[in-house]
């Protein structure tokens, strides 16, 4: 009576893993989308206009689901920008927002930076924009500022 009994109590363990959401059954695959940074730096409305300047480097946005029950959706990215060929910032954006992109947008992410509010749109056409709006870093201000890239 004792086996029968811990073994409706297994079968019960993992039908509710089948159908409870957030169990195997129900784990949504993570979507990744990468590319590289490239061309020059659109600095808009900067109280005194920087030099210009081209962007490099390496980028990837991550779409998963934080939540316990899997119904939250988030994102990861993962920023390595270079400005003329030297290292300007390198991090991991554990959460970023998903936001309802404009038409032709594949994605958009957002989230706060030590510089600003940080928007990342993928466009459908393999497009990329790292915009910070309204910018302020390293004693620059800008109303934005936009690092350009495209999917690899």
């Amino acid at each position: 009576m004792r086996t029968i009994r811990m073994l409706s109590s297994a079968v019960l363990v993992g039908a509710m893993a089948v159908v409870t959401p957030g169990g195997a059954a129900s784990a949504a695959t993570e979507t990744t989308y990468a590319g590289v940074y490239g061309g020059g730096i659109l600095y808009k409305g900067c109280t005194q206009p920087p030099d210009a300047a081209t962007t490099s480097g390496s980028w990837s946005i991550m779409l998963k689901r934080t939540s316990t029950n899997g119904t939250v959706p988030s994102a990861k990215g993962t920023f390595d920008i270079l400005v003329n060929g030297l290292p300007h910032v390198s991090y991991v954006y554990p959460n970023m927002e998903l936001a309802t992109g404009g038409p032709n947008t594949t994605l958009e992410v957002s989230g706060m930076t030590g510089a600003g509010l940080l928007t990342v749109t993928l466009k459908d056409n393999g497009k990329m924009t790292y915009t910070i709006a309204p910018y302020s870093y390293n004693g620059l201000k800008c109303e934005s500022v936009t690092y350009p890239g495209h999917v690899t």
